[in-house]
């Protein structure tokens, strides 16, 4: 029974090594996990700021407008429908469509005697009549454009153009501003200072809605589908149409 007594009172090793402090080693190792996962942290935001960065870059539609007929001024919903091979369409709150003047089931605008496939939409960089002192709405174009300079859209002539999920537009030609439009604004030299910058006149292959901040990306070159019969020499600047 003493043997057993005494033999009662010796520790256990097992309960003694569990009972004793972590090794340092074991501290380093919580501790590079700590670090571990704050590191994921900051790489998640740094890739957030990242996209969000480049998405803030990206060309996107700034403005929507519908003019009914070629004297109206501008309705600017927050969304419109492009219609293949039609044009532009907006709906009310009442639900009312309102077509755009130069809808082929409309034909109120000042040139719809002269159709053409490349009026069904017209875009134009935002930035390229703001020191024009023009409003988006004033310049008589349909869908502008952020982030996107005039020259670059220019460029895009020839090209399928995708706005937002679905439509797809194929610009045939550069838009050319009108004295009406520099009399209607009382802006005297307007014509001239936005002569490249008024945008391109383009054909709506695929139908889709387009709502402010839709993306925009410039997509395939077929220039052999260019189709239009205002062709570049019709077109004579103000300034080089001025003699002696």
């Amino acid at each position: 029974m003493a043997l057993m007594a005494a033999s009662s009172t010796v520790p256990d090793a097992h309960s003694e090594f569990a009972s004793r402090p972590h090794s340092p080693s074991a501290n380093y190792v919580d501790v590079l996990k700590v670090l571990l996962s704050f590191f994921m942290i900051v790489v998640s935001l740094l890739l957030k700021l990242r996209r969000d960065l480049l998405k803030s870059r990206r060309a996107r539609v700034s403005s929507l407008h519908v003019f009914p007929t070629n004297t109206a001024s501008a309705l600017s919903p927050s969304a419109v429908r492009l219609v293949a091979n039609v044009g532009v369409v907006m709906t009310t709150d009442k639900q009312e469509e309102i077509w755009d003047r130069y809808a082929s089931n409309t034909n109120k605008g000042s040139y719809s005697h002269k159709p053409e496939k490349g009026r069904q939409v017209t875009l134009f960089a935002s930035s390229a009549i703001k020191s024009a002192d023009v409003k988006p709405s004033e310049c008589r174009r349909n869908i502008a454009l952020d982030n996107i300079t005039a020259e670059k859209l220019n460029e895009a002539i020839g090209h399928e153009i995708k706005i937002g999920k679905t439509a797809v537009v194929f610009a045939h030609r550069r838009t050319v501003p009108c004295m009406p439009l520099e009399r209607r604004l009382k802006k005297p030299g307007l014509q001239e200072e936005i002569w490249d910058k008024a945008g391109v006149s383009c054909e709506i292959l695929v139908s889709g809605e387009v709502k402010c901040g839709d993306a925009f990306k410039i997509g395939a070159h077929h220039p052999e589908r260019i189709d239009t019969p205002w062709t570049p020499d019709m077109f004579v600047r103000p300034s080089l149409s001025k003699t002696g």
